[in-house]
């Protein structure tokens, strides 16, 4: 999933609300945001081992404005031992992200765990109607016809950007909200270059360019090339549908953890479900 679905996903299960999502975007983000400082997608995004025998893993940063790579490299992380090559991520173990992450104010926490699990639907999502069975060979089966790596991550993008239109449309017909360019710029670029290093939030908006055709039926309400899609219209509903159901429920795990720092009790339980590979006692 690119950063301009991530961002319009967890809008669609804020209800439109945009106040909400000025004051989160930038953890929504951060996992693909980080990996220009963390390098491998497996650290930001705890992907499982091909074999499921470990779990990569990173723990996030607390301050984010004037982050340096040199500060990311020291930061306790840990990576599997055997990576085979493939063109798409391995599966991401949320619950290995909670258990290195307690340290993280809520909202920051929970705005990282909505990016995890709206990955971790769409990449499964991918493997449902992509034949994956071969990818660690670089063959792939979509729509009976063979692809190579380059050419599946091809079809990948199409199915990406188009459900970028897909999704404005649901926020055009729910709220109202027009969600082009132009609105990307006031409510993602603003954040970002307020919240992350300047290289940063160079870094992440650059990849968040909506493609000049759909952005012009975006911003003229044309809606009438939502079938258009290499996947059926029909498809990305059913995707995004169950998307959108698990974001109230961080937001009600979020706000549990609020309140219990109001209380002053710590905002997370610690969960510890793995011996291996433990972070070094802190100082």
């Amino acid at each position: 999933m690119i950063t301009l679905q991530h961002t319009l996903v967890t809008l669609m299960g804020l209800r439109g609300n945009e106040r909400e999502l000025d004051e989160e975007v930038q953890y929504v983000l951060l996992p693909d945001a980080i990996r220009k400082y963390c390098g491998p997608r497996q650290y930001s995004h705890f992907e499982q081992a091909y074999d499921g025998s470990d779990v990569s893993w990173f723990k996030y940063p607390l301050m984010l404005k004037n982050l340096t790579k040199e500060e990311v490299d020291r930061l306790p992380k840990h990576i599997v031992s055997e990576i085979k090559k493939c063109d798409l991520g391995e599966t991401t173990d949320i619950g290995t992200y909670e258990e290195h992450n307690t340290h993280l104010p809520p909202k920051y926490f929970a705005g990282v765990k909505k990016h995890l699990t709206q990955d971790f639907i769409f990449d499964r999502f991918v493997r449902e109607i992509i034949d994956c069975s071969k990818m660690y060979e670089g063959k792939y089966i979509f729509n009976g016809q063979e692809y190579d790596g380059k050419g599946i991550r091809g079809v990948i993008a199409d199915i990406e950007h188009h459900g970028v239109y897909v999704l404005a449309h649901m926020l055009n017909k729910g709220y109202g909200i027009t969600a082009n360019q132009e609105w990307f710029d006031k409510h993602v670029k603003e954040r970002l270059d307020a919240e992350y290093p300047e290289e940063l939030a160079e870094s992440a908006y650059g990849y968040m360019k909506i493609k000049p055709e759909i952005n012009e039926r975006i911003t003229n309400g044309d809606w009438s090339h939502l079938n258009e899609g290499t996947i059926p219209y029909e498809q990305y509903l059913k995707m995004y549908e169950e998307v959108i159901k698990e974001m109230p429920k961080i937001d009600y795990e979020r706000k549990g953890a609020e309140d219990r720092v109001a209380q002053g009790k710590p905002a997370f339980e610690t969960k510890k479900t793995k011996t291996a590979h433990e972070e070094p006692a802190e100082n």
